[in-house]
């Protein structure tokens, strides 16, 4: 049986800048699939309301001083980080030959992301306080380093046939799965004929594996079938979230 690879992929944006890096190996996954891009930049609503109210304050992060915070001040944030990853997207996506398209509305980010039907969803990694040193690739198996979260869904038959796709384009070369189950011995005859190395990682609770993969150099792509985390555990792990991450529908 042929699984589709090709679906549509929902890029989840805020305010909160996002990393080029991981933006790029969406690009790059995704001009493999052949699979559109759709960015959805999400205005937080809940602080364009708390914006609006005449005693909401702002306290700088560097130089500690503070300050009145208007909602025009974060209207104007918002279109600014909006335009700046549009264009990026349009780069890369010019780039890379792929179809995209963007959009900007109110709302709660998590929450509009999950409830977009028929679309995988893409959480690019958020920039960290801390500059990271840029990662410059030397050959393109270095590109992609993905991390699936194992389970018996039709979803990770889709994991694992984009892993093939993306063996057989030459950039990939090894993966690593976690699971909080036994793996069934047919798992390698599926990826037989890639030579892709397979590390396993035995875990306790997903979850709780979850906080560690989270803390991976952000060149890593962390695959995972939607339903195997709830909008509650995302939501507490998305203040976190220095890993791209791609929920698959």
């Amino acid at each position: 049986m042929t699984i589709k690879t090709e679906q549509r992929i929902l890029i989840a944006l805020d305010a909160h800048e996002t990393t080029e890096e991981s933006l790029n190996i969406l690009a790059i996954m995704a001009s493999q699939l052949h699979a559109p891009l759709a960015g959805l930049f999400v205005e937080d609503s809940r602080l364009l309301n708390i914006a609006e109210l005449p005693f909401t304050t702002e306290i700088k992060r560097i130089t500690a001083q503070e300050q009145n915070f208007h909602s025009g001040t974060l209207s104007e944030l918002n279109k600014s980080v909006s335009a700046k990853i549009q264009r990026l997207l349009e780069e890369l996506s010019a780039r890379h030959k792929i179809a995209y398209s963007f959009r900007a509305e109110p709302g709660e980010l998590i929450s509009k992301a999950l409830t977009q039907e028929g679309v995988d969803v893409f959480f690019p990694a958020r920039k960290r306080d801390i500059p990271q040193p840029k990662v410059f690739y030397q050959k393109k198996t270095d590109l992609l380093k993905l991390t699936l979260i194992y389970d018996a869904s039709p979803q990770f038959e889709r994991a694992l046939e984009i892993v093939r796709t993306l063996a057989k384009a030459g950039l990939l070369t090894e993966i690593t799965l976690l699971c909080d189950t036994d793996i069934p011995e047919s798992l390698a005859q599926k990826l037989a004929g890639t030579d892709i190395k397979i590390k396993i990682l035995s875990v306790s609770s997903i979850t709780g594996a979850l906080r560690d993969t989270l803390h991976m150099p952000a060149s890593t792509l962390l695959l995972m079938p939607k339903q195997r985390i709830t909008y509650d555990e995302l939501t507490r792990l998305f203040t976190e979230l220095t890993t791209p991450l791609l929920l698959l529908n």
